[in-house]
Parts: structure tokens; C-alpha cells; sequence
């Protein structure tokens, strides 16, 4: 939807990958669904309240399935509205970062751990921008370790995985490495790696 259409003649990274068309998130096929949830499967994944009647919405709960990716859009929009540190409305990065902080829990408690790393990546981007809680050591410290458990900086491991993970490994690699570095350089601390 922000893009544009798809061209089906361009090569993805996999070309097994099937692309969502409609842009919507699978449906799952679980008995016992509310009426919240049914609505939401209506719409496509970049809803937000629009067509709710105003006495729905303080009864709405978000479904499980919208609360890791809310995180990481609402952390998007909040380093994205800080990045301009004089023009910023503080408001607007604080709301934004509430909001992310509503669905943290489904970060720290996901099953992928290379998803958690990349959602601790953006909470360490933003505290060095702005002073935060936890603070950009900690949330560094946090990344650094959760980097090692996954083995990122041992090049060897990665023969073990496909070249799509292999690519995401890497990368969460080096900008783990990279924010190290330059949080280390301003706080004149060692390097983690």
C-alpha cells in the first residue's frame, strides 16, 4: 500500500517467498474467535480504528497477532519523529512510544529471538537519541548479550542456515556491532565486541 503495485516479474531474496497481495494477515483457524477479531480479519493489517463506532472502541482488544508488529510501527514512528530533535513534538515521540511500550511484552516474549533483538535494536536507537528508561547502556548491554546467545558474531554458525536467515543474521550482527561502538566512543567504556 505505500509502494505501489508488485511487478510479479522482480526476484526476491527467495523466490519461494509468496508475496500478500491484499495485504492482510493470515487468518488462523481457531474455534472461539470474539467479534473483536472477526472485524479486524475484515480489514486490511494498516487498520486503525477509522470505521469503529466510537462506543466499540473502548471495549476493543487488540488480537494477539497485531501486537508485535504495532510495536514495531509505533517504535518506527517514534525514532522517526525524534530523529529532528528541534522540529519534533516531544507529544507526539512520547504517545508514540507509550503506545510501543503497550506491546512490549509480545516482543520480550517471542519465540523468534532475532525478532526480540531487532525490537531491543530500536529501543537502544531511540534511548540514545532521547534520555529514557531503561537507558541506552542497559538496552545496549541487553542487545550484546542476546546477541552472543544467538551466536551472531561466530561467522561459522551461520553455514548452518538458509541464505535469507544467514542475510538477517549478519545484518543484526553488524548493527549490533555498530551501535556498540558508538555508544561505547560517548560513554569512553570498552567495547562489548
Amino acid at each position: 500500500p505505500v509502494y505501489g503495485p508488485w511487478n510479479s516479474e522482480l526476484s526476491l531474496a527467495s523466490d519461494h517467498t509468496e508475496i500478500n497481495f491484499s495485504f492482510k494477515l493470515p487468518k488462523s483457524e481457531e474455534e472461539g474467535r470474539s467479534d473483536t477479531e472477526e472485524l479486524f480479519d475484515e480489514k486490511p493489517w494498516y487498520f486503525i480504528y477509522s470505521d469503529l463506532p466510537s462506543d466499540k472502541i473502548g471495549e476493543l482488544k487488540l488480537p494477539d497477532k497485531f501486537r508485535l508488529p504495532f510495536f514495531f510501527l509505533n517504535m518506527v514512528f517514534t525514532i522517526g519523529h525524534s530523529v529532528q530533535v528541534l522540529k519534533s513534538d516531544i507529544n507526539s515521540v512520547v504517545s508514540f512510544k507509550r503506545r510501543a511500550v503497550q506491546f512490549s511484552n509480545s516482543l520480550y516474549g517471542s519465540p523468534d529471538r532475532m525478532e526480540a533483538l531487532a525490537g531491543t535494536l530500536l529501543l537502544a536507537t531511540y534511548s540514545l537519541m532521547r534520555p529514557n528508561i531503561p537507558g541506552v547502556w542497559y538496552t545496549m548491554g541487553s542487545a550484546l548479550r542476546l546477541t552472543v546467545d544467538l551466536g551472531l558474531h561466530a561467522e561459522k554458525l551461520n553455514r548452518n542456515y538458509d541464505p535469507f536467515t544467514r542475510e538477517i543474521r549478519r545484518r543484526l550482527f553488524w548493527c549490533v556491532y555498530s551501535l556498540d561502538r558508538q555508544i561505547c566512543s560517548y560513554f569512553g567504556r570498552p567495547f562489548g565486541i
